[in-house]
């Protein structure tokens, strides 16, 4: 019989790999991969947030924010990334931090807040959990990626949002007659 034999080239060995590499890239202010061009575009948008951290860019600006401050880097740096056409930060907190500031943040995170504590008067069981299971897929990707200010995802995940939390609407209703 034949011992056992583990696979270690696995795809989780494999993405630990290429995270390990994007982190030394970016260390060596290199972006040319997926993990180190990511890591430069949440330091660009940090740096533009933390320069209009009360009010932000404005709605819409993100590109443009990030294009001026790309174009005060030193030639040195702009040389050795690939981040000069991407103002996406990758992260739905960040996003909302550089168009509308600190106060746009907090307005963000009072509604998903909201939303949370009006799971609680969902009719039964099955919107409450749901409501509260696409809250948190939307309270965890938007670490990562700008979930509902995306075009598609965000347009799916609104949807959603309105069909589950519609009985409330139907009882304010039902409250005002």
């Amino acid at each position: 019989m034949g011992g056992l034999h583990i696979n270690t080239n696995t795809s989780a060995h494999s993405t630990i790999k290429k995270v390990q590499t994007g982190i030394n890239n970016y260390s060596n202010n290199i972006a040319k991969g997926s993990v180190d061009v990511r890591m430069s575009m949440i330091e660009n948008g940090i740096t533009v947030a933390k320069e209009n951290l009360w009010l932000g860019t404005g709605t819409g600006s993100i590109n443009q924010a990030h294009f001026l401050y790309f174009n005060k880097l030193s030639e040195e740096f702009k040389s050795h990334i690939l981040i000069n056409n991407a103002g996406n930060p990758h992260s739905e907190y960040l996003s909302i931090l550089i168009q509308l500031g600190i106060f746009g943040l907090i307005l963000y995170l009072l509604l998903i807040y909201k939303l949370l504590l009006d799971t609680k008067q969902l009719p039964n069981s099955f919107y409450r959990h749901s409501a509260q299971g696409l809250l948190i897929l939307v309270v965890v990707t938007s670490i990562g990626t700008p979930i509902i200010t995306d075009s598609g995802e965000g347009h799916f995940v609104m949807l959603f949002i309105a069909i589950l939390f519609a009985p409330l609407s139907n009882r304010n209703i039902s409250k005002h007659e």
